[in-house]
């Protein structure tokens, strides 16, 4: 953490070594990867390790910082140090590699392993065993908010990927005997699912007071830090700083500068800004704000915490209405406490009890939210495909009502890659569906806010005692009709989430493996396919080529994936295409020239061999090796050659780059499918002047 380290003075501490974590690469592909799947996490917890073993000798005390995917980085190396130890006395920079990668072999190892992952263990030949001469305690963890590092962005894929494919879990939330303290400030209001926090299991403890894990207002960066107005985050960094200094020996402890230590004290805000986790495209985060109880009894993952931890500034928040502040999911039996004087009494327990039972109308509508976002997504995912089902031609005219913001989409569209150009041709030429599903996105929208007002309502109600206007709560019972209708909801709402947990993580997950292992095989298929093509491995030259001096008409069989014209074309000459057909047939489904788009064929679009075009539609390449293809449809204007060969032709079907010979064009001519039809094709030499 920069602005721990930061408050230390460096006379105080032989090392401070600080990682950017993932997600946080300076090259793009990395920092995506690391930001979606938690790459480089394994290698950030080697360096860290072997910076360690450089680093410490026999007495000295070890502290460990982290926020978010950061705070995981933290613990993954308490649980390597904890299981391994440390190799202080390596010979050398490559030996010490060595062990940090032995090690942290062997600490992955005792969790779950899969036949791959046993596979790649012998094959780099890392063993179980631990190399280590130092067996140090740890001092003291303090993590801000542990969000899960490694993993997919869909939970149920991780789950499926982690059991059945590789692990890439760390299903232990035990923490090490060898950590004397550790201390987590936890986020209250965040409402991402994704960045739900890896609560460490309390129900073990011989010792309460070893583990302090306690909730703060605000999303998971207003609890961390990193946004600019921060002084809401400050507030847990005192109580961690806090917890340092109470912990220690005063003449043997961390020593903090104290002028920015006052400084973080004075600035800290119970009343500070909170952000919005799910603002812009946030929105996209899966929806489920936090239920403190379920994340502290959640039998699935191990963790028990039988009376959770509120910070006094939560209570405090709501209390003074300084700001509005309603949590929704804050328990009814928890404990409060305070960065310094003992925290007063805010709730008497029957009054938590009854504040709890009166925030169900609240988790109601939190409940019909979460089917709100899943009609959201479905929207989306048939915005985003519009291209590959509703019917449209390249670069045509606008059509009907879609004109009227036809001058926005076609800025958009030149602006925009050409590679996109496809989606807003789609949309201008099918004015009913683009104006219904823009009216779903501005009904969502209105839907959303409309939920977030009942929302603050109920919860308002909720707690009104505490705000000291139990008036509200009289005024906000509800009729007979109405307490009908919220218990049959709540009933409802308690079943889903029971056979949510129960079912889902199987059901769900098994159908999302399905689904990613299809994609990855789609993904090798384009690949393979795209080193055969261009080494010459799909075409079969004709005997001889002729220069086209002016015209010449041909004919395809669409069932032939890469038919030999024995037309030589020129690079920088320029060519027209005019095609002409009749009962073009991809298995039962009519076509032509310039494709079709047909429903029932999205589920095999991930196969097609240029996914951004029609099915069926007519392609030309040049030369039987490299990679110059064109889509020509039924007319062709005018193509430029890029380079000199043979024509190639051949319609837009599916391609199984990974099977052998000829077998990868099989859905040219299988049953299931077969392509059936012939096309002429006149091509045109075009004069210089084009």
């Amino acid at each position: 953490m920069p602005r721990t380290s930061g408050e230390l003075p460096r006379s105080t501490l032989a090392h401070i070594f600080y990682d950017d974590g993932v997600g946080s690469q300076e090259f793009l592909l990395f920092k995506i990867l690391g930001g979606a799947f938690g790459y480089g996490l394994k290698r950030n917890v080697r360096e860290l390790y072997k910076t360690l073993c450089r680093s410490y000798n026999e007495g000295d005390k070890i502290y460990l910082f982290g926020f978010s995917r950061g705070a995981f980085t933290t613990r993954v190396l308490a649980g390597m140090i904890a299981y391994c130890g440390l190799k202080t006395d390596a010979a050398d920079e490559t030996e010490l590699d060595r062990i940090a990668r032995q090690n942290y072999s062997a600490f992955r190892s005792q969790f779950h392993q899969t036949l791959l992952s046993r596979l790649y263990r012998r094959i780099l030949g890392l063993g179980k065993d631990s190399i280590s001469n130092e067996q140090p305690d740890i001092q003291f963890i303090g993590v801000w908010d542990t969000v899960d590092a490694y993993g997919l962005p869909i939970d149920e894929l991780s789950v499926l990927w982690d059991k059945y494919i590789f692990p890439i879990r760390f299903p232990d939330r035990c923490l090490s005997q060898k950590v004397i303290r550790a201390c987590h400030a936890v986020s209250v209001d965040d409402e991402r699912l994704t960045f739900h926090p890896l609560l460490w299991n309390e129900a073990k403890e011989n010792d309460p007071s070893r583990i302090d894990q306690v909730w703060f207002s605000g999303v998971h960066a207003d609890v961390g830090g990193g946004y600019p107005m921060d002084n809401l985050s400050l507030v847990p960094l005192d109580w961690m700083i806090s917890k340092v200094e109470s912990f220690d020996d005063p003449a043997d402890n961390l020593q903090f500068i104290q002028a920015k230590r006052k400084e973080i004290s004075q600035h800290a805000d119970w009343h500070g800004v909170q952000h919005d986790s799910r603002a812009g495209a946030g929105a996209y985060y899966r929806y489920k704000p936090r239920h403190i109880d379920h994340l502290c009894n959640d039998q699935e993952n191990g963790v028990e915490i039988k009376r959770p931890k509120i910070h006094r500034s939560v209570l405090e928040r709501i209390r003074r209405d300084v700001v509005p502040y309603v949590p929704t999911g804050l328990p009814a039996n928890y404990e409060v406490v305070s960065t310094r004087p003992q925290a007063p009494e805010y709730e008497k327990p029957q009054e938590a009890l009854a504040r709890a039972e009166a925030m169900n109308p609240a988790l109601d509508v939190i409940f019909w939210r979460r089917w709100l976002y899943g009609l959201l997504l479905v929207t989306t995912a048939l915005f985003l495909g519009s291209r590959f089902y509703l019917d449209w031609t390249p670069d045509g005219s606008c059509v009907g009502s879609a004109c009227a913001i036809d001058p926005i989409l076609v800025f958009a569209k030149d602006a925009l890659p050409d590679s996109l150009g496809g989606w807003f041709d789609a949309w201008r030429q099918n004015p009913i569906w683009l104006w219904s599903v823009l009216a779903a996105f501005a009904l969502f929208t209105w839907l959303k806010a409309i939920a977030w007002h009942s929302t603050q309502a109920h919860a308002g109600a909720a707690w009104a005692v505490l705000k000291g206007k139990a008036e509200i709560v009289k005024s906000t019972v509800n009729s007979a009709t109405q307490e009908k209708r919220h218990s049959s909801v709540r009933q409802f709402r308690e079943k889903a989430h029971s056979t949510v947990r129960n079912r889902s993580k199987s059901v769900l997950a098994h159908l999302a493996l399905l689904v990613i292992l299809y994609l990855i095989l789609a993904v090798f298929s384009h690949s393979i396919l795209h080193e055969r093509a261009s080494f010459g491995g799909l075409c079969v030259q004709s005997e001889a080529t002729n220069n086209l001096e002016e015209s010449k008409t041909v004919t395809l069989d669409i069932s032939n994936p890469c038919s030999a014209t024995g037309i030589a074309l020129k690079a920088g000459q320029s060519y027209r295409f005019e095609a002409i057909s009749e009962g073009l047939l991809d298995g039962d489904i009519p076509s032509g020239p310039e494709g079709t788009s047909p429903a029932k064929l999205i589920p095999w679009t991930p196969f097609r061999r240029h996914i951004g075009e029609p099915w069926i539609k007519l392609m030309g390449r040049i030369n039987d090796q490299g990679n110059e293809t064109f889509a020509i449809g039924s007319d062709l204007p005018k193509y430029t050659a890029k380079t000199d060969g043979e024509l190639f032709l051949y319609v837009n079907d599916a391609a199984l780059g990974f099977l052998p010979g000829k077998y990868w064009a099989l859905p040219y001519s299988w049953s299931l499918g077969q392509n059936k039809g012939k096309i002429e094709i006149t091509v045109i030499r075009l004069a210089d002047d084009g």
